[in-house]
């Protein structure tokens, strides 16, 4: 496998900083270049990003109706407060009553890079939730910087806890993660946006995917956001990961969401003890019909 070094400034990298499909300007155009010109892949927000950014929103915050709606937030209540994100156009009102019953979250995002995902969902947590930014060590000075302008943009202290960790995948290295006293075998969640693209990771994402989910396999959720580039090249990873997990696609008003613009996102879960992959009907045509690539 090659060198940790090369994995976010391959051959031939030429990378503009990127925007929402619905924005002709680049979020934040200033750092994002610097973040480039210094990180290389890492420095830049990838498209399925945004399209992630609108599906972590508690429900009754979106335009959209998801199903399967996202888990990390309770489910909907009539809001009876509300909390602003500092975050521009996200808005996050959910009922304070369903919040006292609803178990803290210890989320964990892999090659968390800028940290936009991850940053824009802590500011709708609770400051008992837990998110922790992972990547290669090469890169957590630039989560850390990220991070601390949030914790500054932040309003009143609002949301949850955010961690920054070194983590380079298949290593054997996901149980030090040093997560705080009582979270440790507590993952709730996983998040992985736009990681599929260099076939050499898909052997130790996946391993690591397996690493994080064995305390809990029955109840840890991973959520991947995803844009097509090369389905030939990536259908092996899709093929892999059946094999061990469960994949539904997210619907939005109950069309796929993303479809459009060939970006999807599923929800994953690790298959029951003894269920096999053929026991599913229409593994690739669950994962990539109506995705209009």
């Amino acid at each position: 496998m090659p060198d940790s070094s090369s994995f976010n400034f391959p051959l031939g990298l030429n990378i503009a900083p990127s925007a929402p499909t619905n924005s002709k300007n680049p979020v934040e155009d200033s750092w994002q270049s610097q973040a480039i010109a210094e990180f290389g892949i890492a420095g830049r927000i990838w498209e399925a990003s945004y399209l992630l950014e609108q599906y972590l929103q508690p429900p009754g915050s979106s335009s959209f109706v998801f199903d399967p709606p996202c888990s990390i937030f309770p489910p909907p209540n009539p809001p009876t407060s509300s909390i602003t994100s500092p975050w521009p156009s996200i808005s996050s009102p959910f009922a304070s009553s369903s919040l006292s019953t609803f178990p803290p979250q210890t989320i964990i995002e892999l090659g968390a890079g800028t940290g936009f995902t991850s940053l824009n969902l802590a500011s709708l947590l609770r400051p008992e939730d837990i998110i922790v930014l992972t990547d290669l060590d090469e890169v957590v000075p630039l989560m850390e910087e990220r991070t601390a302008c949030r914790s500054s943009d932040s309003l009143d202290g609002q949301g949850g806890q955010v961690l920054v960790r070194g983590l380079a995948w298949g290593e054997g290295r996901e149980d030090q993660l040093s997560l705080p006293e009582g979270r440790e075998g507590k993952i709730t969640h996983l998040i992985c946006s736009d990681l599929v693209y260099f076939p050499f990771l898909y052997p130790p994402l996946l391993r690591t995917l397996l690493a994080l989910t064995d305390p809990n396999p029955s109840k840890i959720e991973i959520i991947i956001a995803y844009k097509v580039r090369s389905l030939f090249k990536e259908t092996p990873f899709w093929d892999s990961l059946g094999e061990e997990f469960s994949l539904v696609p997210v619907l939005a008003d109950g069309k796929r969401f993303g479809a459009s613009d060939g970006l999807g996102i599923f929800v994953v879960k690790r298959r029951e003890m003894g269920k096999k992959r053929e026991e599913e009907v229409g593994f690739e045509e669950l994962l990539f019909l109506s995705m209009e690539i």
